[in-house]
């Protein structure tokens, strides 16, 4: 947009040898912009008129309107998926919950606030339930006094649409807007993220905070605030201590402060020194946890991850479950993985780069893998959420790198291949839905004690 006026022109050569603005004292133009010291004098008579052309916006102003349009995009773009997925959670509700852990849950939350109100007599806990039993189960158990089950369920619901904000602002610090939308897509449309936006249990808040103790991991790697350091453990030990298993993807979330960002540049240190600077935080951090808490908290963690005894599944049921859901991600983030090593090996990126990526794809495999360890299918589509968390950022950026090689051969190419992707995850999505709704899952010996069942 323009802004033109007339002024003559004989009045445009006197003002050539009047000082300009700052240059002395004077009753100021009409035009602060053209002539903010200048004095107002009379149009001649007869004199032409030139017109000038004055831009509207300036380069800056231009710049803030664009990034706050793309602000609006991305902000449209995580609506949708959230729609999406709670969409997705709706057609899913029913059968794929498992009632007898979300009534172990509530009940021992609810023996535990007599527990601390009243002085009540209550079982250890910490070595029965594979998670702290005086952060969820309290809140479930207060929830269920406000609303019920349904108000359990509505809560997790929200926090897995959280974890999902945060696998896309994860994705999007890494490797771009498009491999965040396309990694919130597919992790919303996951079986496993679908069986926790229907249950009850202490998964969903445990995978929340497991994603952003990630997200602020990538942001402190990338120097966006120093304040990450504490705000990474101080996460990661919440998601511990909600969900014990997620004490194996510790050394994820300590690997990606080690290999992305530009290391050196960003802190005036090494990779290795920020991972050691988080770490030590860290565990500073668990210590006073483990003396201000309580002592069976870390006799729970080993008894349920650690050192619990293997069941009787075969290998073949273990992965051909874990290959159910995680598949289609696993896939996506493994060739992802390759490409970044034949790059590396071509010399276009560097091994911090490939860190990332393999991270990434071990960080999906855990789950499987320790399934695998245990011979068990227990708790299996609930930990292969947190592997899908990862994984899915590794898979949206392998999908926004496959856009961006269209894009190559033109840009309506590059639109095809985006749009054939995120029609991809409408049958994808449905087909999680559909794993979700006919998982009914198994409680454990321990948990259906909890809840009275046997």
């Amino acid at each position: 947009m323009e802004l033109r006026s007339s002024i003559p022109a004989a009045a445009l050569d006197e003002r050539d040898d009047e000082p300009r603005p700052g240059d002395g004292d004077g009753e100021f133009d009409w035009n602060d912009d053209l002539w903010a010291g200048a004095r107002r004098d009379p149009m001649p008579a007869g004199a032409d008129a030139v017109t000038i052309v004055l831009p509207r916006f300036t380069q800056e102003q231009e710049g803030e309107q664009r990034a706050a349009r793309l602000l609006l995009r991305e902000g449209l773009v995580l609506v949708a998926v959230a729609a999406f997925q709670a969409a997705l959670a709706w057609r899913a509700a029913g059968v794929g919950t498992n009632v007898a852990d979300q009534t172990a849950m509530v009940k021992a939350g609810h023996q535990e606030i007599a527990h601390l109100l009243h002085g009540r007599h209550v079982i250890r806990y910490e070595t029965v339930l594979p998670g702290s039993p005086v952060l969820y189960p309290v809140l479930a158990a207060a929830l269920d006094s406000v609303g019920g089950m349904h108000a359990v369920r509505a809560v997790n619901l929200w926090l897995v649409l959280l974890a999902t904000v945060g696998v896309h602002c994860t994705a999007r610090r890494l490797y771009g807007p498009v491999a965040g939308a396309l990694a919130a897509g597919l992790f919303a449309g996951l079986g496993p993220t679908l069986h926790l936006s229907v249950s009850g249990t202490y998964d969903a808040p445990a995978a929340c905070l497991l994603v952003w103790a990630a997200f602020f991991a990538v942001r402190f790697a990338f120097a966006d605030g120093r304040h990450a350091v504490w705000l990474v453990p101080v996460l990661m030990l919440a998601a511990n201590w909600t969900s014990y298993i997620t004490v194996l993807w510790d050394p994820v979330i300590l690997a990606l402060v080690a290999f992305a960002g530009p290391g050196y540049r960003a802190w005036k240190t090494s990779r290795s020194w920020n991972a050691q600077r988080v770490a030590l935080v860290t565990g500073v951090l668990a210590e006073i946890t483990l003396l201000v808490g309580r002592a069976p908290t870390f006799t729970g963690i080993a008894t349920t991850v650690m050192n619990r005894s293997a069941a009787h599944a075969t290998a073949g049921v273990v992965l051909r479950h874990g290959a159910q859901w995680l598949g289609p991600v696993l896939i996506a983030a493994l060739l992802g993985t390759i490409v970044a090593g034949w790059r590396l090996w071509r010399g276009s990126v560097g091994r911090a780069e490939v860190g990332v990526w393999v991270t990434l794809l071990v960080a999906g495999l855990l789950a499987p893998l320790n399934q695998l360890r245990w011979h068990s299918l227990d708790g299996s589509v609930s930990h292969c959420a947190l592997s899908g968390a990862f994984a899915a950022v590794a898979a949206g950026a392998f999908l926004a790198r496959l856009c961006s090689w269209a894009g190559r051969a033109g840009a309506a190419w590059r639109v095809v291949a985006l749009g054939a992707m995120c029609a991809a995850l409408v049958p994808l999505g449905l087909a999680g839905a559909s794993q979700a709704a006919t998982h009914t899952g198994s409680a454990t010996k321990a948990t259906r004690s909890v809840a009275g069942e046997g």
